[in-house]
């Protein structure tokens, strides 16, 4: 698996900044709008912004389908993007792909996608529709998503997007193929997990667009008569943290201990320039820097084809994880191999026949590794395990009378590369804290 390091928001342009006004170097209260503001008046037009072209993701599978003059829909590999090609569009059948890239445009939120064949033009217009994740609106709100392309001079051209809060979906229309991107226009910025015992600053950020239509530069938004609170309050709970209010930027010190409700919910309400009033809200998951992780198997076969018998097989494996400074699995102990227990045994040839479990010959789970991080783009730690139960379990059989005694032994191996697990979600750590 490909560990990703932290990172701020993805229109984190400011941090410097940010944590300057927190640290008290800043000037005080409103020192952080002045300096955005001056910098904007001092730069001049905004120019457009180039970038590398993405990478493809690895682990998302590339999507792909015929699609002819009948018309179709392909859906990314991540599930996420729904591209839509009305009847007419192609005169003829086209292999489509949808491929996951790194999003590197200004602002860019979630994954980038590339449309192949790259430059397919269409007689009518395609609908890309996105549905984004949790992770991808953190900070932020569904109006303020946009889509972009690359062109040929790297630059990101914005395009129209129609969003539905029915759907939860945001959706444009484009007649050609190339490398397509969804962006934040206006945000929340800052780390959206932190250790337990341990701060970070939230401020508002947004992106700057030159006259023609290009993804700019990321810059402090202004904001008018902020209100921050902490989990709905302007201090918080008092097991959740503390919020250090800083003119228009806030500081969030976690509490020392992982909080009962993670992650903690921080918001800002504000008058935005035209006068509009908006509302943001970024949720910070509070980490351990070691948890202990455990990987069960469970075998519940039936009986079916004739086979001599069924079984109940458990077996688990424990692993303890440490979490370097950019939230990634640096160690993982996993425990040795266990023996397994198996239980309900049922004898499924004719005949008045008994099954008694024989584990010992069998190794049960066993984990090799444990690799893993911080995802930012999901807001979610990924866990990924390896390992292998082999030698299932074999059985002593007995069927009566002639006291016939036969040991029975399913050969298949059991292994697990590649195997992905998420935990920490929105509503709170699953896995456990270990005392340190």
């Amino acid at each position: 698996m490909q560990t990703r390091a932290r990172r701020s928001h993805p229109l984190a342009g400011t941090q410097t900044a940010a944590a300057a006004v927190a640290a008290g170097s800043g000037g005080g209260p409103g020192a952080l709008t002045d300096a955005g503001a001056d910098a904007g008046a001092d730069a001049g037009p905004t120019v457009a912004a180039v970038t590398a072209i993405g990478a493809p993701v690895a682990g998302v599978p590339v999507a792909s389908a015929s699609i002819g003059a009948a018309g179709g829909t392909l859906l990314s590999g991540d599930g996420q993007l729904a591209l839509i090609v009305p009847a007419g569009a192609l005169t003829t059948a086209t292999t489509i792909g949808i491929a996951a890239i790194a999003n590197t445009a200004p602002g860019g939120t979630g994954f980038g996608y590339r449309l192949t064949p790259d430059g397919l033009a269409f007689a009518k217009p395609v609908t890309l529709t996105l549905t984004p994740t949790y992770g991808q609106l953190g900070g932020s709100t569904l109006e303020h998503v946009k889509l972009t392309f690359q062109d040929a001079q790297k630059r990101w051209q914005l395009i129209p997007v129609t969003a539905d809060a029915g759907s939860k979906t945001v959706s444009a229309t484009t007649t050609h193929f190339t490398d397509y991107a969804f962006l934040l226009d206006l945000a929340l910025s800052g780390n959206d997990a932190l250790f337990a015992g341990t701060a970070t600053t939230l401020h508002v950020v947004e992106l700057h667009t030159t006259s023609d239509g290009y993804a700019g530069t990321v810059g402090t938004a202004a904001t008018g008569n902020p209100v921050w609170l902490l989990d709905g309050t302007a201090l918080g709970n008092g097991s959740d943290g503390k919020l250090d209010v800083i003119g228009n930027a806030a500081a969030y010190t976690a509490p020392a201990q992982i909080p009962q409700t993670n992650p903690v919910s921080v918001s800002v309400a504000f008058t935005a320039t035209g006068g509009s009033k908006v509302t943001l809200v970024q949720d910070l998951h509070i980490l351990a820097h070691a948890y202990t992780f455990q990987v069960s198997l469970t075998n519940n076969p039936t009986c079916t084809g004739g086979s001599g018998y069924a079984y109940q097989y458990g077996t688990t494996a424990t692993a303890e994880l440490d979490l370097d400074a950019d939230f990634a699995i640096t160690s993982s102990n996993p425990s040795a191999a266990t023996t397994p227990t198996i239980s309900a045994i049922t004898v499924c040839v004719t005949g008045a026949c008994t099954a008694t479990g024989e584990p010992a010959k069998t190794t049960g789970l066993s984990l090799t590794t444990v690799t893993g991080g911080w995802e930012p783009a999901v807001h979610r730690l990924r866990i990924q395990p390896r390992g292998t139960a082999s030698g299932s379990p074999s059985f002593l059989l007995d069927c009566g009378a002639a006291g016939s005694h036969e040991s029975l032994a399913n050969a298949a191996a059991w292994n697990t590369p590649g195997y992905a697990g998420f935990l920490e979600g929105k509503n709170g750590e699953t896995a456990s804290q270990r005392a340190r």
